[in-house]
């Protein structure tokens, strides 16, 4: 009873950190996010096509690239690729 109990626990504040520190949807913020996920699943680390939905991009060596870490992208990366391939 006292694994089941910690795994509630451990889900609750899983479930609390996510609500606390995720994004709200859309706007310049989270696009950065969606369009190098949605780059990356074409296997390309760059932004070039999709450069346009965000101001929040940083340009080096003739490439556009997200501005802050990447790693919101890899973790969307396999639902993406499942829907992906769903749909």
């Amino acid at each position: 009873m006292n694994k089941r109990k910690f795994y509630y626990a451990l889900f609750f504040l899983s479930l609390f950190i996510l609500t606390v520190y995720s994004q709200k949807g859309g706007g310049e913020s989270g696009y950065r996010y969606i369009d190098l996920t949605y780059e990356m699943s074409r296997g390309k680390l760059n932004i070039d096509d999709v450069h346009d939905n965000t101001q929040d991009k940083a340009f080096y060596n003739g490439h556009y690239y997200i501005a802050t870490a990447p790693g919101l992208s890899l973790f969307n990366l396999p639902p993406f690729l499942i829907f992906k391939i769903t749909y």
